[in-house]
């Protein structure tokens, strides 16, 4: 027999993992999973459900993980593409003043989520 097998090892059942995840098993009722779909579609569809799942729990956690902040020039490359943004949204008939108060008051936005911001400072 050429075609011998001998010596020659096949791995059987599932693959060894390096990662630090740990799997949980989750029974979901048929309106959850659709509801899930649901969501799913809405992102542009390309996600599987189980990584709909992981962003969606991501999102329901996301106020009390630990929030990465930004570096400053992330933040002023982000706070300049804004500004870019609102300066190509506004009328170019408005005085230059007025044009630069509705610039601030959008970029800065509502008192209400200046709050929720500065709520969220470490």
């Amino acid at each position: 027999m050429s075609g011998s097998t001998r010596g020659s090892k096949i791995a059987r059942g599932r693959f060894k993992t390096t990662a630090t995840l740990k799997q949980a098993a989750v029974r979901w009722r048929l309106s959850e999973l659709k509801a899930i779909d649901e969501w799913r579609d809405a992102q542009g569809g390309a996600l599987s459900r189980s990584e709909a799942i992981r962003r969606l729990v991501e999102l329901g956690l996301g106020s009390e993980l630990p929030q990465r902040q930004p570096s400053r020039q992330a933040a002023s490359k982000a706070s300049k593409l804004a500004g870019e943004r609102v300066e190509s949204l506004l009328s170019p008939l408005l005085s230059k003043q007025e044009r630069q108060a509705r610039r601030r008051q959008l970029i800065r936005g509502p008192k209400e989520f200046r709050k929720m911001r500065e709520r969220r400072k470490p």
